[in-house]
């Protein structure tokens, strides 16, 4: 029987194993971040459409999260009584083993260590790697439909990491994955509490929104992404996870 753990395990094995590229700033499209048995435990555990709740209503509406065509669960807050349409006790086991195993110091030892030579990109470099750190996670089950878009931001400057694992149906488009920009004004950097304007970005790559398939980068001043309008009626499942710092 395939464990949690197990697959934790080959998502670090892929991260690690997988090239970072510089251009345009430090990331990783990860073709492969889960095998065939991995992936169908995680669709077989994602939860039903019902059980996602707006953005806006799981993290008490600020403003970059007023988007109400993305739905969240956070797994850091499982309480039934916050998702009453989620009734599987065996998926609410599942992703509390997987958030255990995955978000774990280890992990991010182990993903500091893999970019331990560009950490100095990260607008608080100084804090990262230091003894007394402690991490915060995020873990999240996202669920995004049609009209949804994320305009170029940087990400906020608490964060260190992100990953993002795709887990589309047969109906969904390679196209609606992450895509990565770059300011036309060739000095334009943000510390990550904005978000901007398309027109003021080139499009340099969209990271393929396709089965096993993934994105890792790490936050820097330039670490520009986000989604191109999302059209017509399919949902964009994934998984997000991220660690960072605790408080600013």
């Amino acid at each position: 029987m395939l464990k949690t753990e197990d697959i934790a395990e080959q998502i670090l094995y892929s991260i690690v194993n997988t090239p970072i590229r510089d251009y345009p700033f430090p990331h990783q499209i990860v073709k492969e971040i889960v095998g065939d048995r991995e992936l169908l435990e995680l669709e077989k555990n994602f939860p039903r459409t019902g059980s996602f709740l707006p953005q806006s209503v799981v993290f008490n509406g600020p403003e970059d999260y007023s988007d109400q065509s993305r739905r969240v669960i956070d797994l850091f807050d499982l309480d039934p009584s916050r998702y009453p349409h989620w009734k599987s006790s065996d998926e609410h086991k599942f992703w509390n083993d997987f958030r255990s195993h995955l978000c774990s110091t280890y992990t991010a030892n182990l993903i500091l260590k893999k970019y331990a030579d560009l950490i100095s990109k990260h607008p608080f470099s100084q804090r990262v790697g230091k003894a007394n750190t402690d991490y915060k996670f995020h873990l999240m089950l996202q669920s995004d439909s049609s009209q949804y878009e994320i305009p170029p931001h940087t990400q906020d400057p608490i964060e260190i990491f992100v990953m993002i694992i795709y887990l589309p149906n047969s109906s969904n488009r390679s196209s609606s994955g992450t895509s990565i920009y770059r300011p036309k004004s060739d000095s334009f950097t943000d510390i990550g509490h904005g978000r901007f304007n398309r027109d003021d970005f080139y499009l340099v790559k969209t990271s393929p929104y396709k089965n096993k398939s993934g994105i890792c980068f790490l936050k820097t001043l330039d670490s520009w992404h986000g989604v191109e309008l999302l059209t017509g009626e399919y949902l964009r499942n994934s998984i997000y996870f991220s660690f960072g710092f605790t408080e600013r």
